[in-house]
């Protein structure tokens, strides 16, 4: 489960092999343009979901720790294989976590 700004709650699960993703409200006119650091909040939060350090999850996606560091305070735009790295080993899909981002840039739109 995720803590997203003003106390909403966005939770995601994989059971059964499906993504669930439970997040009211956002939808196609409130999701705003991509952030960086909604990715890197996001990011931060899976990983300690995860119950990994910025080390462990470098060293599983083939990163450096100071470039998980840049990813979690928005300091850098990773690409898609990293995301898609972090993603599976944190154990979602890429799509849950972009899902996660959009649900953390439309909170902040509000």
């Amino acid at each position: 489960m995720v803590k997203a700004p003003h106390s909403r709650t966005i939770s995601y699960s994989q059971q059964g092999g499906q993504f669930v993703l439970d997040a009211d409200g956002v939808n196609d006119e409130n999701v705003g343009d991509y952030d960086a650091a909604a990715l890197g909040r996001v990011v931060q939060r899976v990983r300690w979901d995860a119950g990994l350090t910025q080390a462990q999850l470098a060293e599983k996606c083939d990163m450096h720790p100071t470039y998980v560091g840049l990813i979690e305070r928005g300091r850098t735009k990773p690409t898609l294989e990293k995301v898609w790295a972090i993603a599976r080993h944190v154990g979602l899909r890429p799509s849950a976590l972009v899902a996660l981002v959009e649900a953390e840039t439309a909170t902040k739109q509000r």
